[in-house]
């Protein structure tokens, strides 16, 4: 019975949660924008709660707010084609405070503190600011384009990915991937992934011809590209998540979403492969021009 009761729980959440990253950015640019920045500022706050618990640091909760703020208003700016030198610099000379505050705290490893308030903001929060240049798009002249078609599509390849090598590893799987920090990942199941993943992408290309109305043939290129940049990117954001958790002792990062753990449970895929995404988008673009 309480198997079953977890298990409809988890569904639910699951339900919800693929409504949402899929609702809400078809709200328009501000919601989507909104969206990413509850989800960084939640997974920022996570990952200090984890650090803390760890002993490793106890981080400034005003300076990692105050980093976490301005990192995503910086980045928000620069996608928007909006002259970025003043956000920036409000940035970076909030880092410099940062670093000089310390010198007044009487922290017994000073190091530690400033290395994971620098790692919680490029680990936590720069990727979901990032995502932003994967929808917005601005012309020679200024004028911006939104479409939440490339943001959809990536975490549809992760959800097919994810899907795919739990199924086909589950059935076939023998040879581990990464035992030492993934005991259950194995080969087949990553290479099925990435083949169920590419599936996905051939549909995407028959639907859109986002990377080049010209070629059909460029077009399905791009989108497999895509497809495998996000299902490998996505991995090693997945086993780089297991690889801290397990340094620091813990099943899952958290309790936020019953029935799936916490932000960094959730969306360790996502962390890696959004950077990845957008250089491969970026350079796929150029080539195509």
């Amino acid at each position: 019975m309480k198997k079953k009761s977890n298990l409809l729980l988890r569904t639910v959440t699951g339900l919800v949660f693929i409504a949402v990253i899929i609702g809400v950015p078809l709200l328009g640019l501000d919601a989507f924008r909104v969206l990413f920045l509850i989800i960084a500022c939640l997974t920022a706050a996570e990952l200090v709660k984890l650090v803390r618990q760890s002993g490793a640091a106890r981080l400034d909760t005003v300076s990692v707010s105050l980093l976490t703020v301005a990192t995503c208003v910086t980045t928000s700016v620069i996608a928007l084609g909006i002259d970025a030198t003043a956000a920036a610099c409000v940035t970076v000379m909030l880092f410099v405070i940062t670093f000089i505050s310390h010198l007044y705290r009487r922290d017994a490893h000073p190091v530690n503190e400033l290395a994971y308030t620098v790692f919680v903001q490029a680990y936590a929060v720069l990727p979901f600011a990032l995502i932003q240049f994967l929808a917005i798009e601005v012309d020679a002249f200024g004028s911006i384009t939104y479409s939440p078609l490339l943001p959809l599509a990536m975490f549809a390849f992760i959800w097919a990915n994810d899907t795919g090598a739990y199924c086909i590893g589950s059935a076939i799987g023998r040879t581990k991937l990464f035992p030492r920090i993934s005991p259950h990942k194995t080969w087949e199941g990553t290479i099925g992934g990435v083949v169920v993943a590419m599936a996905a992408a051939y549909i995407f290309s028959i639907c859109s011809d986002t990377f080049s109305a010209a070629s059909p043939a460029a077009n399905l290129a791009a989108w497999l590209g895509m497809a495998l940049t996000v299902s490998v990117f996505g991995t090693y954001g997945d086993l780089v998540e297991s690889m801290m958790k397990r340094a620091w002792g813990v099943k899952d990062s958290g309790n936020i979403l019953p029935g799936h753990g916490g932000m960094l449970d959730r969306f360790d895929s996502t962390i890696f492969a959004i950077p990845a995404t957008v250089a491969y988008v970026k350079i796929i673009e150029t080539l195509l021009l």
